[in-house]
């Protein structure tokens, strides 16, 4: 039962080793994959730096009008 295991297991890296083109494709797939992690946690901490340093709208004590107040249209 390991054996048949192992031998899939080799069977695997030799077919990396003889199609360049699978081999390329799942390095790309490992880099874009990484890539995309890496500048969504760029935006989002934009975005946070954003929120804490643009100036807080105010309401004004006396208007208690919310959206739905009115229909929308």
């Amino acid at each position: 039962m390991s054996a048949d295991i192992f031998l899939a297991q080799t069977n695997s890296f030799g077919e990396f080793a003889r199609e360049p083109i699978l081999t390329v494709a799942c390095v790309l797939l490992i880099v874009v994959s990484i890539s995309w992690i890496v500048v969504s946690r760029m935006i989002v901490r934009q975005l946070k730096r954003y929120e804490a340093t643009r100036p807080r709208k105010r309401r004004e004590p006396g208007s208690s009008k919310r959206a739905w107040d009115e229909p929308p249209g």
